[in-house]
């Protein structure tokens, strides 16, 4: 494992393709709960053509410098019972929804 200050940034690149955007963006599936910004993903994917790259400029500048938005950050806790007449804790699971714009970073960034 290579040590941190051995790595230099030309071997980090982190410029994301406009391609890795396109193929991140159709790749949201539709019809699914958005996060905080209500933002469903129908919307983004029949975006036009400007607003398309202004959020892929707004995508690269937030990979490159690192700093996510607080709404990035933030999700939705849902708490969904793994059986019927569920009474303890234990016998739910917690599903957090985010927002679509978010996993489009997160799908670029996990490849």
């Amino acid at each position: 494992m290579e040590r941190e200050e051995e790595i230099t940034p030309e071997e980090l690149d982190p410029t994301i393709t406009k391609a890795e955007f396109e193929k991140a963006l159709n790749e949201l599936k539709s019809k699914k709960a958005y996060g905080v910004d209500i933002i469903p993903a129908e919307l983004l994917k029949a975006l036009d053509e400007e607003t398309k790259v202004t959020l892929y400029y707004l995508i690269n500048n937030i990979h490159t410098t690192g700093k996510i938005p607080d709404d990035f950050k933030k999700s939705i806790m849902v708490m969904l019972p793994k059986k019927s007449k569920s009474t303890k804790c234990e016998e739910y699971r917690t599903l957090s929804i985010l927002t679509h714009t978010s996993k489009i970073l997160i799908k670029i960034t996990l490849g």
